[in-house]
């Protein structure tokens, strides 16, 4: 076992990692608390990149996210959104909870771990209000799951988990429908209901 007193480490000015390892005959134990560090603000854009200095970065703008460049297979990165924008899950690119598109709003933070190259999931997801990511309610809008494939017939009991309904739906007469606000339609997006369908915002 090897000692480094914390004194004798000023600073490592290089372009490489500083590597902490056991040799594989164990982990390496941090005994003290670990502090890591806000990187610069970091502007949104369909394919976001990522700096190089810090771990958690406060996301600006609107435009919509599809994708997060490498930082490194393993890592771990936290970001706070100042704003409202559409985080897009994708099923390998920007793996998202519940597999659905996640309105931002400002105050919410995502943790993410790069799996493989370019690759991130959210392990952690959590709204400024409090509020669940997906909503407990179960189930998706009648004729639509979270991944946009059909599902329901006509008579359920529907319940929505989107905050925001993207694809056009029609309720027939004995269709009874719910979904806990706000809620709202997608530009060019309608919703139909027939004489006798209920639908309530809860």
């Amino acid at each position: 076992m090897s000692t480094v007193k914390t004194d004798a480490i000023i600073s490592v000015s290089v372009n490489g990692n500083l590597d902490l390892s056991a040799n594989g005959t164990g982990g390496v134990k941090v005994s003290d608390y670990l502090v890591q560090t806000k990187g610069s603000d970091i502007a949104s854009a369909t394919s976001l990149t990522l700096g190089k200095d810090g771990n958690f970065f406060d996301v600006t703008g609107t435009t919509t996210i599809t994708s997060i460049g490498t930082q490194g297979i393993g890592s771990l990165i936290t970001l706070q959104f100042d704003g409202a924008l559409t985080f897009t899950h994708h099923a390998t690119d920007l793996i998202l909870p519940g597999g659905a598109n996640i309105t931002t709003a400002a105050g919410d933070i995502a943790t993410l771990y790069e799996y493989a190259s370019a690759d991130w999931r959210c392990v952690n997801y959590t709204k400024a209000t409090g509020k669940a990511v997906i909503d407990s309610g179960g189930g998706a809008f009648l004729g639509e799951t979270a991944s946009g494939g059909s599902a329901g017939d006509s008579g359920d009991i529907i319940r929505i988990n989107q905050q925001t309904l993207d694809t056009s739906q029609t309720m027939a007469g004995t269709d009874n429908g719910s979904c806990t606000g706000p809620f709202a339609i997608a530009s060019g997006v309608t919703l139909i209901l027939a004489d006798g369908a209920t639908f309530k915002v809860l």
